[in-house]
């Protein structure tokens, strides 16, 4: 109770967060826009925590599972990438911009894997993206291997150099 709504937290205020679960594009697609949208609204809402859940590239996607991973490359064609470059390219990338686009925004993200993640172990219990997004680290605020927190070059918190994107493993059975 101390730490609800008292001027320890939040400043008084409750703490707002937002929770969603893949995928992040729709079944005939790989152009990630469900995402994009996401991330505008948490752009205009600015809650405080984000619970992203996967599945970020469904394997069972029909283009993924057919190896049809295309991006548009800097010379506007299309080519072909693996699933880790798509989820780098899209979720990552994504991330990126929107701390680009809004250096000031308090939000922090928790990104947890999901079993049907096409570039992630698939093994129970799932570990953390850590390893996936690149310059994945521990996180200092919690002790032990539990979470992990993403260095993104250039993404730094708001109040003292605080990371802002988080990685835990899947702890669902």
């Amino acid at each position: 109770k101390k730490w609800q709504h008292s001027s320890d937290g939040q400043g008084g205020r409750a703490l707002s967060t937002f929770v969603a679960a893949g995928p992040y594009t729709t079944a005939d697609n790989l152009d990630f826009q469900p995402f994009t949208d996401l991330l505008n609204v948490v752009k205009l809402k600015q809650p405080d925590v984000v619970v992203l859940h996967g599945p970020f590239v469904d394997a069972r996607h029909p283009l993924v599972a057919e190896g049809e991973c295309l991006i548009e490359g800097d010379n506007g064609e299309k080519e072909a990438v693996d699933m880790e470059t798509l989820f780098q390219y899209t979720i990552s990338m994504g991330l990126r911009r929107l701390f680009e686009e809004a250096p000031t925004l308090p939000t922090q993200f928790v990104l947890l894997p999901s079993l049907a993640d096409g570039f992630h172990d698939f093994v129970f219990p799932q570990p953390p993206l850590h390893d996936r997004v690149p310059r994945g680290v521990h996180s200092p605020f919690f002790e032990g291997e539990r979470l992990f927190a993403l260095d993104l070059p250039g993404v730094d918190g708001v109040a003292g150099g605080g990371k802002r994107v988080f990685c835990a493993p899947n702890p669902a059975l």
